[in-house]
């Protein structure tokens, strides 16, 4: 075996590759082993889990890979998460796993990429979209309605038939005509050049407002 280099670190390569591709990971000081006497079970298939590591950080692997591919954080296995059984997915009826993302802890539905539904921990569902009044007609003749979504990069308003309606705001949109136009609604924001403003996405009209826009609302 040789020490070879990879985008993650130090590594032992067998030196007859490419006919054999063995490697072992090289022991760190920085990378904590697993705890002597601690056994972690895969609870798919009953064989012991192996300490391993990535990019991502550590995790649990089963030893029966490729046959099992169940994996386990072990940050979750620490946290105080409930353990009852989940229900399936309601979008497509497969298993709900636990996960870990970058806003901590949720379960992710096993069918993923195909199925992306996702439920917090603890809190059921994710909140559902508020409708916020206003109507949206499209080129197809199909009336919808406006709602108010959370993403990662924050909230925007979309067509209640969303993703099917791609039309998004990244204002809120109130159900008041526009006295220039007629458009059906116009948008408030709060810029610190103008403060508290209502404009229209269809002219050129722009007012004060005498309230704080309620973007959250």
């Amino acid at each position: 075996m040789v020490i070879k280099f990879g985008r993650f670190g130090e590594f032992l390569a067998c030196s007859n590759y490419p006919e054999c591709k063995t490697t072992k990971e090289m022991a760190r000081a920085d990378i904590p082993e697993q705890p002597e006497g601690e056994q972690v079970t895969c609870d798919k298939c009953g064989k012991p889990m192996q300490l391993k590591r990535s990019r991502f950080g550590q995790f649990y692997a089963c030893t029966g890979y490729p046959d099992c591919k169940n994996t386990k954080d072990p940050r979750l296995m620490k946290a105080d998460i409930p353990t009852e059984p989940q229900p399936p997915c309601e979008n497509c009826g497969k298993e709900m796993v636990l996960k870990s993302g970058r806003y901590g802890p949720f379960f992710s539905c096993s069918g993923y990429p195909e199925c992306k539904t996702i439920r917090k921990i603890g809190g059921g569902k994710s909140t559902p979209p508020k409708p916020t009044g206003v109507g949206r007609s499209r080129t197809s003749g199909n009336a919808s309605r406006s709602r108010r979504c959370r993403s990662r990069r924050g909230i925007f308003y979309s067509c209640s038939r969303y993703p099917k309606c791609d039309f998004a705001l990244s204002n809120r949109p109130v159900p008041r005509p526009c006295p220039n136009c007629g458009a059906t609604y116009l948008l408030e924001k709060e810029t610190k050049r103008e403060g508290a403003i209502e404009y229209c996405a269809s002219c050129d009209y722009r007012a004060p407002l005498n309230h704080k826009p309620a973007a959250n609302a």
